[in-house]
C-alpha cells in the first residue's frame, strides 16, 4: 500500500510540473489580438482547412533577404516563415519543402506589426487560421500552391 501511495504521489508531482512548464511556455508568448476577416472577394470562396503553425519565423523583408529567410528558418528539407513588407503593409506566409511552395495571404495581419523590432534573424510567432481558395485561383499545374488566410489566433514571442 505505501508503494501505492508513493507512486500516486510521485505521479502527481509530474503532472504538476509538467503542467508548470506547459504554463511557463505559454507565458513566453503574447497574445495578439485579431479580427477576423476574410479576404475581400467579388464572390464566395471555398474553404480549405483550418491549421496551426508553431514558432514560426516572421521576417521584416527590408531587413532580410528571401533566399535568407529560407536558410534561417530551414528545418530538414523545408522552411516555414512569414514576409512582412512595410512599404506595402503586407505578410506573406510560405511553406517550402523540396520543390512544393505553398504561398498563403493573411488578410487579417494586425498592423500592430509595424511597430514591432523585427531582428534580422526573424522574430518567433505562432498562429492558427483558415484558409480559403484565392479570390481568382490559376488554373495552371505547377509545384505552387496559393490561398489566403484568416488568422484565428497569434502568438508573439516576448523578449
Amino acid at each position: 500500500m505505501k508503494t501505492i501511495l508513493k507512486l500516486l504521489f510521485l505521479s502527481g508531482i509530474i503532472v504538476i510540473t509538467a503542467f508548470s512548464c506547459e504554463k511557463g511556455k505559454e507565458e513566453q508568448y503574447e497574445n495578439i489580438s485579431l479580427i477576423y476577416s476574410k479576404c475581400p472577394c467579388d464572390h464566395e470562396t471555398d474553404f480549405i482547412k483550418s491549421f496551426s503553425a508553431e514558432n514560426i519565423l516572421l521576417f521584416d523583408s527590408i531587413k532580410t533577404s528571401f533566399s535568407e529567410m529560407k536558410e534561417l528558418s530551414l528545418d530538414g528539407e523545408c522552411s516555414k516563415f512569414i514576409s512582412y513588407s512595410p512599404e506595402s503593409d503586407s505578410t506573406v506566409f510560405y511553406s517550402i519543402c523540396n520543390h512544393m511552395v505553398g504561398v498563403g495571404y493573411p488578410c487579417n495581419f494586425p498592423q500592430i506589426v509595424e511597430k514591432w523590432e523585427i531582428s534580422p534573424e526573424g522574430t518567433y510567432i505562432s498562429f492558427s487560421a483558415d484558409e480559403f481558395e484565392l479570390c481568382n485561383p490559376e488554373n495552371s499545374i505547377t509545384t505552387y500552391t496559393y490561398s489566403n488566410l484568416v488568422l484565428t489566433s497569434l502568438k508573439k514571442l516576448k523578449k
